[in-house]
């Protein structure tokens, strides 16, 4: 396993970083169904960058740049550089926030979930959390989404409100 070359990165590195995640990329935050999870849900964030096949060795200098993260080839031809799991999003989001400039409020929600999750006690705290994940995909371009909060609700032996 690589270890993070995070701090090591410079500001002229930091604000490229920026750039190519505002042009190229996204934060994919997905609510995860599983019998295994103690709320038969978890969620995922991820930081993803797109390119073409033809740039793999791109990501890869990309990867050696940053210190970790995996790289896919999808169905279509397209690559993706992820960074996955709440501590190394919450790290990499951190140096190149000051940064952004057209992701900076999605940034912001992002940080409120990681930290929400953090403080997750029981099957309301999470659902809260649920619904910021459904604030996400309302800023972003979610097609095939079919696990929301509402999902998770239902699935959770919550009580049922009643109107007065």
């Amino acid at each position: 396993m690589q270890k993070s070359k995070f701090n090591e990165l410079n500001n002229e590195q930091l604000a490229y970083l920026a750039g190519f995640l505002e042009g190229d990329g996204c934060f994919l935050v997905q609510i995860v169904k599983g019998a295994q999870y103690k709320y038969k849900h978890t969620i995922r964030v991820s930081i993803v960058f797109y390119q073409k096949k033809d740039k793999h060795w791109y990501f890869i200098q990309l990867k050696n740049l940053i210190g970790m993260g995996s790289i896919r080839l999808r169905k279509d031809g397209m690559l993706e550089y992820s960074i996955t799991g709440l501590n190394p999003t919450k790290k990499f989001l951190g140096m190149i926030f000051p940064y952004l400039i057209l992701k900076k409020r999605l940034a912001i929600l992002i940080f409120r979930i990681i930290d929400g999750l953090n403080d997750v006690k029981n099957e309301v705290d999470f659902l809260e959390v649920c619904k910021l994940v459904d604030k996400v995909a309302d800023h972003t371009y979610s097609r095939k989404r079919k696990n929301t909060s509402s999902i998770v609700r239902d699935s959770l032996s919550l009580p049922v409100e009643t109107e007065k």
